[in-house]
């Protein structure tokens, strides 16, 4: 068991390091809408820093291990890859909210962002899938119009961001938010990886330079 505090992973972490055990149709499924964001450079990397951003996930089992929703999300880091293989997808299947804990198997590390995407998928059992990218221009807009928003005071991959995005998705099967207080930080949700990732491709088109 180890606590990474980089900038990167914040949460306790016990990741089983092994080969991914989804059906490559699945994977398929998650990654043709990254290529999509990648495309529109909603996933990608601050290259100055060398930082990864963007990360997406897929429900596998509402009721899995403890009972909680199992996802497959995108690696960290893996921002700066164009096109990911089953190598850099990892299964999150147990977590604690409270105690800032998830537990994954796989042959990488999950995002850092996976308890918020825990956290969205127990909030609501109709969300499938959770995109996050990153754009300064569409997380100005979206703050200017007035979109739903976690509170500046509220950085990422905390307990905090948790019950945060909780609060927003409850009730709401499909929509979009963003992060004011991770910068250029913004999320779709939806019934489906095809719904979650038309909210993108629709709120990018809208406010695109």
């Amino acid at each position: 068991m180890t606590i990474i505090d980089d900038g990167v992973i914040k949460f306790t972490l016990n990741n089983q390091e092994m080969p991914l055990k989804v059906d490559i149709n699945t994977i398929n499924s998650l990654e043709n809408w990254r290529k999509k964001l990648y495309a529109i450079e909603l996933i990608g990397e601050y290259k100055s820093d060398h930082i990864g951003y963007g990360n997406l996930s897929l429900l596998i089992k509402r009721f899995g291990r403890n009972d909680q929703p199992e996802f497959l999300i995108t690696g960290t880091q893996t921002g700066h890859l164009p096109v990911l293989t089953a190598n850099e997808y990892t299964l999150v299947h147990s977590y604690d909210l409270e105690k800032n804990i998830v537990n994954s198997e796989g042959p990488m590390k999950p995002s850092s962002e996976s308890l918020t995407h825990a956290a969205i998928y127990l909030a609501n059992q109709e969300i499938s899938a959770v995109f996050h990218g990153h754009d300064t221009h569409l997380w100005n807009e979206m703050i200017n119009h007035n979109y739903l928003s976690t509170a500046a005071s509220i950085p990422y991959g905390t307990i905090d961001m948790a019950v945060a995005v909780q609060k927003l998705t409850y009730n709401k099967p499909s929509g979009l938010f963003v992060m004011k207080g991770h910068q250029d930080g913004i999320v779709s949700w939806g019934r489906t990886a095809d719904e979650a990732g038309e909210l993108l491709l629709e709120v990018n088109h809208k406010f695109k330079r």
